[in-house]
């Protein structure tokens, strides 16, 4: 149901390419949390979030905030970068998942 929801916001102009980015932020979670052996509930507590806030994200149940995703990052001992790049529209992005 939630990919439902995401795919239809995805195919309206202001969400255009929402999907992309946050499976494509989801997938190199999982493998930063895999990477270092971290359970859901050791990021929740070094990054200072509920177990619940961290699996919601993971299941793209939620749509978190940037300082979210900054805390998240930096508990996994990585840096978060946003960065704004020309869009060539007359290419359809693959969708990752």
């Amino acid at each position: 149901m939630v990919m439902d929801w995401l795919n239809k916001m995805a195919e309206s102009s202001p969400w255009r390419g929402f999907v992309t980015v946050q499976c494509e932020f989801l997938m190199q979670m999982e493998k930063a949390m895999d990477d270092a052996g971290m359970t859901q509930t050791a990021l929740a507590a070094k990054a200072g979030l509920s177990r619940s806030t961290v699996s919601r994200m993971l299941t793209a149940d939620m749509d978190p905030k940037l300082s979210t995703l900054v805390r998240v990052a930096n508990a996994l001992d990585m840096k978060l970068v946003v960065r704004l790049e020309p869009r060539d529209d007359d290419t359809k992005e693959a969708d990752p998942c």
